[in-house]
């Protein structure tokens, strides 16, 4: 009988011991909850920030592209209007030479 006492008194210390044990595990636990639900929404809020910043950017990037092609499509048209000008400049300054050339002829 004694031997089955000691036995039951070594099994409530060491039942006692695992309880101690779980309530030390379900404290931590339980912190570690309460820190990650505090993270959360902080992290929440900064995706969120940095989600609006790409947005921002993407708006950004998507005008300057516009521009570009805008930018294309003038320097296209440049590169036209300095042909024709070149052209005409080329008409032009022949016709003065050769009106100067005819006033000189006449002179002799």
């Amino acid at each position: 009988m004694t031997t089955i006492n000691q036995f039951a008194s070594v099994v409530e210390k060491d039942l006692a011991e695992i309880s101690g044990a779980l309530k030390d595990i379900n404290t931590r636990l339980h912190n570690i909850e309460l820190r990650e639900a505090s993270c959360s929404p902080m992290l929440g809020s900064r995706l969120d920030a940095i989600r609006f910043r790409i947005d921002a950017q993407e708006r950004a990037i998507q005008s300057l592209t516009a521009a570009s092609e805008s930018q294309k499509v003038i320097n296209s048209e440049l590169r036209q209007a300095n042909k024709i000008l070149t052209w005409l400049g080329g008409l032009l300054s022949s016709a003065v030479i050769l009106w100067i050339l005819t006033n000189v002829l006449e002179l002799l």
